[in-house]
């Protein structure tokens, strides 16, 4: 159902209305939070239209709860995972995840930051302040490993080939070792490069973990990401984290063009 299809029964959502006024969210904030405009929140409230998931979902992320919680016919809750299954937030793609989830992570973060990935310009063109956040990080004692992509590596090469966009992500590698270079010396911040097939970008913050798969062709940016917790699965907690840091054990120095 498209946001703007009337519901032919327009029964006012009252959970939507009560967990806003829990919270103390008006209509103006949400629709500030969410970029979402009053009159697609007020046909929420008054169940006239119904958002689609990724909407839903920022929605629910705003007001901290799940979508089940807001529109249950429409997103019920699934049943208790059996067998080989855990419990993740999936989004459809990386660029999906809000920027306060970052930013909530990294600011709450007090043993570990690992990151992996290739050129993970995002982060900076993204997330405001992110060395701040880095070095505000290790200034409490975390220890943060930065791993971004060897510039000169053929696998690096090879997957801005498959992606169609050439030496750009080489130079966006270059890009992301110039913009650390001012946090390169700083103490508790580790910078490394590395140049494997990268499969998936990691990005470990104690003990949760974001994990940006890497489909063939597909930019990672419009990639899914799943976020787990270390209890969530051990042993694929394990699987993810143990990667790194083999990835890590390969990996040498980081080189700017700033001389760090």
């Amino acid at each position: 159902m498209d946001d703007d299809e009337p519901r032919t029964d327009s029964i006012p959502n009252t959970a939507l209305r009560y967990r806003m006024a829990a919270l103390g969210f008006s209509k103006a904030k949400l629709a500030a939070v969410t970029k979402f405009d009053e009159r697609t929140i007020q046909r929420w409230m008054d169940g006239q239209a119904t958002p689609q998931a990724d909407n839903a979902r920022q929605v629910a992320d705003a007001l901290e709860c799940t979508t089940a919680d807001l529109w249950p016919d429409r997103f019920p809750a699934l049943p208790a995972p059996g067998g080989g299954t855990i419990t993740a937030t999936v989004y459809a793609s990386r660029s999906h995840i809000p920027v306060a989830v970052w930013r909530d992570l990294f600011t709450a973060a007090t043993s570990y930051i690992d990151i992996c990935v290739y050129g993970g310009t995002f982060l900076f063109d993204t997330i405001p302040g992110f060395n701040r956040l880095m070095t505000n990080a290790a200034e409490r004692g975390v220890a943060v490993r930065f791993l971004a992509g060897d510039p000169a590596a053929a696998n690096v090469y090879k997957r801005g080939e498959e992606e169609a966009i050439g030496n750009s992500l080489p130079g966006r590698c270059t890009m992301t070792i110039d913009r650390l270079a001012p946090i390169a010396h700083t103490d508790g911040i580790q910078i490394r490069v590395h140049g494997t097939p990268l499969y998936a970008s990691i990005f470990r913050i104690d003990d949760t973990l974001v994990a940006n798969h890497h489909i063939y062709g597909s930019p990672a940016s419009d990639n899914p990401a799943l976020i787990l917790t270390r209890p969530t699965d051990p042993d694929l907690w394990d699987t993810y984290t143990e990667s790194f840091d083999r990835i890590w054990a390969a990996a040498h120095p980081a080189h700017s063009r700033q001389g760090t």
